[in-house]
């Protein structure tokens, strides 16, 4: 390693002759020393639980199946909604300091747990809090288009608009999100819709 960076793997250990490390000897005391992990797709600021699935799930229920019948994104949509900032924070820095003694060291997170105005920015100023205040990085993804919400059913169109018109431009403001993401397959998002609101962030 020279100034931090690692410049060569040696074969089966050794180290590079004439180097000061070569003559140091450091004990992990049975511990791996490996470079810090990044955990590139996760979403972990949320709601409630819903182990409650497992069962659909083992009785051949798929993804949408679930979903059609009010549970999946939705149920944890509903969830979210009512959760308040200190509860959301609480629960995701306990998700950090998990990943943390695992090696994980930056972390890409997205909302699409509230898709609507208020709750989508409260799952992403947690991500910038939790950014700023724990050892992990946090990186924020917008995932607005996670699913159409229930107040907009049959209406994605409108809902890729709002999305545009309305919760972008505070995003923009905000400064604290570095991706957008949306959900694009049968049922959800188009091809088309998707291109709408990724063009536009």
């Amino acid at each position: 390693i020279e100034n931090g960076v690692i410049r060569e793997i040696t074969d089966g250990g050794r180290l590079p002759q004439g180097s000061e490390e070569a003559d140091t000897v450091v004990d992990a005391e049975g511990k791996l020393v490996t470079p810090g992990l990044v955990e590139g797709h996760t979403h972990m600021v949320f709601g409630g639980y819903r182990q409650h699935e497992i069962p659909m799930k083992l009785k051949g229920a798929g993804y949408l199946d679930i979903l059609r019948a009010g549970g999946g994104i939705l149920d944890t949509v509903r969830k979210t909604r009512e959760a308040g900032f200190e509860e959301l924070y609480g629960k995701t820095e306990g998700f950090l300091d998990e990943m943390m003694a695992l090696g994980v060291t930056t972390c890409e997170a997205k909302s699409g747990y509230g898709l609507d105005f208020d709750t989508e920015l409260k799952q992403l100023r947690v991500m910038a809090d939790l950014n700023d205040e724990h050892p992990i990085d946090v990186v924020s993804t917008y995932f607005g288009g996670h699913v159409t919400p229930a107040e907009y059913t049959h209406q994605t169109d409108d809902y890729i608009t709002y999305m545009i018109e309305k919760v972008l431009p505070e995003l923009r403001l905000e400064r604290s999100v570095t991706f957008c993401d949306v959900y694009c397959d049968q049922g959800l998002f188009s091809l088309r819709q998707t291109e709408r609101l990724l063009r536009a962030a």
